[in-house]
C-alpha cells in the first residue's frame, strides 16, 4: 500500500523529514558525547563542562587514550556539536596507572587555570587566569596503582593544555638519615632542583675544583647552588661544627640559623652549640660563584665544653674578668666540696689560655632541715649565693682568710653558686659546708 499525500502536504513532508534528520543527528551526537560504556580506568577519561567550575553534569565525555594529554584548541572549543562553548568551559581528565617505585616529574602547560592531583593530593595548583604557563612537580611514588586527575578551565582567548611525566634518573629517593643533596642551576636555591642525590651518611666533603657536581644531571661549573638535609641522632652535649666553603654557605640546626656567610669567599667557620639527646635536623646551604668549588661539614663532641649533671659542680670559665660572654670551658668538677687551685699560667692551656679569668660553679644539693655552716676561701674576688641569695660578697674587697656563715636551710634541693675572678699569680678557691644543728624529728 502506498501512502499518497495531497499536493499541499509537500512542504509538511519536507519539514517532517528535516525534523527526523535533526533528531537522528542529535541522537548520534548524544551517543558520541556521552558514551554508553564507561572509559577503562587505565585510559584517560575526559569530562567537559559548559562552565568554568567543573559543576553539574558534563556535556561531553570522551576516551582520550593512553598517551600524554595535549590539546591546542586555540580560539575554538573542545566540541561545538556537543554544545561546548569556545570560552568559559572546564574539563577534567582522570586515569589510574601502575608505577614502579621512584621519583617522577609531572609537568603541565596551560592557558588558563590548571590543577593536578595524585592520589587525592594536590601537587600543582595554578587555578587562576593566566597566559601560557609551565609548572613541574617532583613526586615520590611507591610501586603500585596511583590515581591521576588533571583539571582545567578556559576563560577567554586561546585554550591549550599539555600534561606529561617522566621517571627522573637525576632525582634519587633518599632516606631521612642520609644526606639528601638538592642541586640547583642558579645561585639562589630557587625552582626545582635539577638533581637530587643520596650523599651518604658520613661527613660532607666535596671539592669539585673547576668542575661541577655532575656532568650528566647538572652541567654547570659556576653559578649553581645546593642544599643538604639530614636527620641525625645525637647524644646530649656540646658539639663543635666546622664548615668550610668556597663560596657562600648557611647552616641550620632544627630550622634555626646558626651560620650565615652567604657571600663569595673561601673560609672555614666554627659553630658551637649544645644539643639535647635525640634526633636533630641538619641543613647546609651553599652557592658557587666562579672558579674553584668546595664545601664541607664535620662535627665533634666539644673538647672544652662538658655536659654536667645538675647534682654535680658545673664549672664555667670565662676569658673576661666579669663572667661576661660565652664560657670558653665547661668542666665537671665532681659532687663533693669545691676545692681548686690554679697555677701562675691560669686555666686549662688548651681551652682557656688566660692567666686572668673568671669562673662560675653551680650545682643542686639536697639538704635536711637544719643549720649549716658554709665556709668560703679565696685569694681573689669571690661571691657565694644560696638559692640566688647573696651570702658572701668579696668581689670588691677580696681577703685571703676563710669566711664562714651559719644558715638555716629547709629540707629539699637547693642551688649553690660560687663566682670567682683570678688575678695574675697562683689562685685558690674553696667552698665546704657542715651541719651545725639538725631539726628535731617530729614526734608521732
Amino acid at each position: 500500500m502506498q501512502l499518497r499525500l495531497p499536493a499541499g502536504s509537500l512542504l509538511l513532508g519536507v519539514l517532517l523529514s528535516g525534523m527526523l534528520s535533526c533528531a537522528a543527528q542529535a541522537q548520534a551526537a548524544n551517543r558520541r558525547c556521552a558514551p554508553p560504556v564507561p572509559v577503562p580506568q587505565d585510559r584517560w577519561r575526559g569530562e567537559y563542562f559548559a562552565n568554568r567550575g567543573l559543576s553539574g553534569t558534563p556535556v561531553l565525555v570522551r576516551d582520550e587514550g593512553v598517551g600524554d594529554l595535549f590539546f591546542d584548541w586555540r580560539l575554538n572549543g573542545p566540541d561545538k556539536e556537543c554544545g561546548m562553548p569556545v570560552d568559559d568551559f572546564s574539563a577534567r581528565w582522570s586515569r589510574t596507572l601502575t608505577f614502579p617505585s621512584g621519583t617522577y616529574r609531572f609537568t603541565v602547560t596551560a592557558d588558563d587555570g590548571v590543577r593536578v592531583t595524585i592520589d587525592d593530593r594536590v601537587v600543582i595548583d595554578e587555578w587562576h587566569e593566566q597566559a601560557m604557563l609551565t609548572r613541574s612537580a617532583d613526586v615520590d611514588l611507591t610501586g603500585g596503582a596511583h590515581r591521576i586527575v588533571v583539571e582545567y578551565f578556559e576563560h577567554l582567548g586561546s585554550a591549550a593544555i599539555k600534561f606529561n611525566w617522566s621517571r627522573t634518573p637525576c632525582l634519587a629517593k633518599v632516606a631521612i638519615d642520609h644526606w639528601r643533596g638538592e642541586y640547583f642551576a642558579n645561585r639562589e636555591l630557587s625552582g626545582q632542583p635539577l638533581m637530587v642525590s643520596d650523599d651518604g651518611v658520613g661527613l660532607l666533603d666535596f671539592d669539585w675544583g673547576l668542575a661541577g657536581p655532575s656532568a650528566s644531571c647538572l652541567t654547570l661549573t659556576d653559578n649553581f647552588s645546593a642544599r643538604w638535609t639530614r636527620t641525625f641522632a645525637f647524644a646530649p652535649g656540646y658539639y663543635r661544627f666546622k664548615v668550610n666553603a668556597d663560596d657562600g654557605v648557611r647552616f641550620y640546626i632544627d630550622k634555626q640559623l646558626k651560620l650565615d656567610q652567604w657571600r663569595p669567599q673561601r673560609a672555614e667557620h666554627i659553630v658551637e652549640v649544645e644539643l639535647g639527646a635525640g634526633n636533630h635536623q641538619l641543613v647546609l646551604e651553599y652557592f658557587e660563584q666562579y672558579g674553584s668549588a668546595a664545601v664541607g661539614l664535620r662535627w665533634e663532641r666539644h673538647p672544652c665544653l662538658a655536659t654536667v649533671a645538675a647534682d654535680r659542680w658545673k664549672g664555667e670559665y670565662f676569658a673576661a674578668h666579669d663572667l661576661s660572654g660565652t664560657p670558653l670551658q665547661i668542666r665537671d668538677e665532681g659532687d663533693g666540696p669545691l676545692e681548686l687551685a690554679f697555677g701562675k699560667a691560669g686555666g686549662n692551656q688548651r681551652c682557656l689560655n688566660h692567666e686572668e679569668f673568671s669562673a662560675r660553679w653551680t650545682r643542686k644539693a639536697t639538704f635536711a632541715t637544719g643549720t649549716y655552716r658554709f665556709t668560703v676561701e679565696a685569694r681573689e674576688r669571690v661571691r657565694f649565693l644560696l638559692d640566688g641569695e647573696m651570702l658572701v660578697d668579696q668581689w670588691q674587697e677580696p681577703k685571703a682568710s676563710p669566711t664562714s656563715m651559719d644558715v638555716t636551710v629547709p629540707a629539699g634541693n637547693h642551688r649553690l653558686t660560687l663566682e670567682y675572678a683570678k688575678v695574675p699569680g697562683e689562685g685558690v678557691v674553696r667552698l665546704r659546708w657542715e651541719v651545725v644543728t639538725r631539726a628535731a624529728p617530729v614526734k608521732r
